[in-house]
Parts: C-alpha cells; structure tokens; sequence
C-alpha cells in the first residue's frame, strides 16, 4: 500500500505521515532525504528526531536515491520517505551546485521513481511525504524551474503509482484519491 501525503511548507504533512504508521504493525522505518550541513539544518533535523521519539521507528539516512537501494530494509517492514522536495534537490544538484540542464531533470526524474518502486516492492506499507512547488504563482527560470517541473512531474508519477493520496492544507488532511481511484 503506497500513501502519497502532499502539501506546502509547515502544512502538517510530515507529522501527518508519522501518523499513518502509529498503529501499524511491524518494523517503522524513518527514511530521512536531507542533508544537515548547518545550524539550521541540524536543528530542524533535532525537532524531527524529537517529535518522532518513542514512536518505534528506525530513522536511516538516504540523501541520494542510491542510498535506498543499499538500504537494509526488512521485507514488509513499514517506510516513511521524508521527503521528495529534498530527494529531488540532493539528485538534481547532487554536488550543492547549481547549473543543470533538462536532461538532468529527466534523469533524476527516473532514479527517484525507480528508487520509489524498489521500496514499494518490498514494504507492506509505504508513506511517502512531498511538497507542493507549483502554486506559488511565481514564474521562475533556469534551475529553479527545473527543479519544479522535477517535482512536479515525480509527483505526478507518485499520484498514479499510490493507493491513496493525502493533500495537507493548513494542518488538515484532505484526501484527493482512495483506494481503487484512479488518477
């Protein structure tokens, strides 16, 4: 069962993934995409830690989508991929430098899909946390929008590819796909 939760910064999405493995049996396991490289990083990444405390799961590190695949992930243990956004960054611009080109988007589009699937193919249950990029009524150029044409285009992939599919708006979850729902 793959869960897409979707929404815009501090919309709840994360906490609201956290709690869609709380009552699950089995091995939870925290997949976590970002890179602490500063002060603000490393706090973030301690607010996290501490609100998932006592909750069960295993948190791993997996900034590249190559760190997925290596993963030691127990079949038909529990995943939350935290999250697409940073994946998608840590693959579009994998050295922190900017210069892309559209052939990279595509390519970063098929690591990070493929990646997906292996997960999915392996877990019972799979919640998979991504941000909203599109809806900011800015028109950008250059990286940055290639950064969100990748977004945007994995999480339309992500939308087809999940069971069920959650859109976080100010801390509340509307569900925009059920089960058996096609895109």
């Amino acid at each position: 069962m793959i869960t897409l939760v979707i929404g815009g910064s501090c919309s709840g999405k994360s906490e609201y993934a956290e709690q869609c493995l709380d009552h699950v049996p089995g091995e939870k396991i925290y997949l976590a995409t970002m890179i602490a490289a500063d002060e603000e990083s490393l706090a973030r990444v301690r607010r996290h830690r501490e609100k998932r405390s006592g909750r069960g799961f295993r948190t791993i590190e997996c900034p590249r989508v190559s760190d997925l695949a290596a993963g030691d992930f127990p079949p038909g243990c529990n995943v939350l991929l935290e999250g697409i956004g940073t994946l998608a960054a840590n693959e579009l611009f994998p050295d922190g430098g900017w210069q892309t080109a559209e052939e990279d988007v595509d390519a970063a589009k098929r690591r990070i899909l493929t990646g997906v699937k292996e997960l999915a193919s392996g877990s019972n249950e799979l919640i998979i946390v991504s941000d909203e990029v599109n809806r900011a009524g800015c028109v950008w150029e250059g990286d940055t929008k290639r950064y969100q044409r990748l977004v945007g285009e994995v999480n339309q992939e992500l939308c087809t590819l999940s069971d069920t599919v959650i859109e976080m708006v100010c801390g509340l979850a509307v569900k925009r796909k059920a089960p058996g729902q096609r895109k």
